[in-house]
């Protein structure tokens, strides 16, 4: 997703591409949800009872909704029942939009560092090299997974998971897993519970509007070195948002992770879409002046062709008349010849 951003690769026309890649980074994170509430820990039953407890936003039916969800007045064995069969069912949903994504990405092509279009004839071949590519990262991934599941399988499990779930005792901290510690970071900071879950789905809503933002033809972002600059205090915040996800609420954690969040949509629904529009101006201004160079440019030299021609006609009458006074009084004196009439 963050090379995604920086590369600006929601740009038409690869948009269903990025739709498509947006959608299944969420399946993703739903099926891990769903299956984080299956081993019935003291942690995990929480964190569902938490997420779960959104839908009591929706106005008039959200009580009734998240009983319905839950199968009864909390979260009990129903409602492990239908987790898992979720749990089961979305991979298949996933595998699905995994066609689409690789169809529209043939389609349309993968996307380049300058933004140039590529035609079919110096269009590298999906395979063997994006594949080649592809498969280098997935085992750069695998070996990180090895690393954390043989030598530290408790990296980033909580501890208190290990306990059987009980209703009646709640934890001292509630923290969901870490591929959703930056929400929960953006949820905690608002006090107010609805405009904290709608900031915290607008966060992830955002990546489905961010081709609206981009203009067509428009100026390519990640060349410029300001958007750079820009671009890593956003990625480094939202990571930091991920450890202010994971610690108490005390003092310093609210303020920051209220500053952290302000950064966040700043970035999204501000910076992204005006740097774009102003750059694509300022562009538009450089290729006008550049355009009205190249005309004043040729003109000049129009006329100093002319200027040239005539000056070679004056130096061509001066080299006759040095050859010869008469065929210079006669290159003057030239008119043309009339026909005569046939009889």
């Amino acid at each position: 997703m963050l090379r995604g951003l920086y590369f600006k690769s929601y740009s038409l026309p690869k948009t269903a591409t990025w739709v498509t890649g947006v959608t299944i980074y969420i399946l993703i994170m739903a099926t891990a949800f769903l299956g984080y509430v299956l081993p019935w820990g003291q942690m995990s039953y929480w964190a569902a009872t938490v997420i779960t407890n959104f839908i009591t936003v929706i106005p008039f039916v959200g009580n009734s909704l998240v009983s319905w969800v839950w199968g009864g007045f909390s979260i009990n064995n129903a409602t492990l029942n239908r987790f898992f069969c979720l749990h089961y069912l979305l991979p298949f949903i996933i595998i699905v939009f995994l066609f689409l994504h690789l169809i529209s990405l043939h389609k349309t092509g993968s996307s380049n560092i300058i933004k140039a279009k590529v035609t079919t004839s110096l269009a590298v071949k999906f395979y063997p090299y994006l594949i080649i590519k592809d498969l280098f990262t997935i085992c750069i991934f695998v070996a990180l997974l090895f690393l954390i599941v043989f030598f530290n399988p408790e990296l980033l499990n909580h501890s208190i998971n290990y306990i059987q779930a009980n209703a009646l005792v709640t934890p001292d901290h509630i923290v969901p897993e870490w591929y959703f510690l930056p929400f929960y970071a953006i949820l905690r900071c608002i006090l107010q519970k609805e405009i904290g879950i709608l900031f915290m789905f607008l966060s992830i809503i955002i990546f489905y509007l961010l081709p609206k933002t981009d203009i067509k033809h428009g100026y390519v972002s990640f060349q410029n070195y300001l958007h750079k600059k820009v671009f890593w205090i956003f990625a480094c915040n939202f990571i930091f948002l991920g450890y202010l996800g994971s610690q108490t609420l005390v003092f310093p954690i609210i303020q920051l992770s209220s500053i952290c969040t302000w950064i966040h949509f700043y970035y999204l629904f501000i910076f992204l879409p005006l740097w774009i529009r102003l750059n694509t101006y300022i562009l538009n201004l450089v290729k006008i002046k550049k355009q009205k160079y190249f005309d004043a440019k040729k003109l000049l030299r129009r006329r100093e062709r002319i200027e040239d021609r005539k000056w070679t006609f004056v130096t061509l009458l001066i080299r006759r008349w040095l050859r010869n006074e008469k065929s210079i009084q006669k290159l003057i004196n030239w008119k043309p010849k009339k026909k005569k009439k046939k009889k």
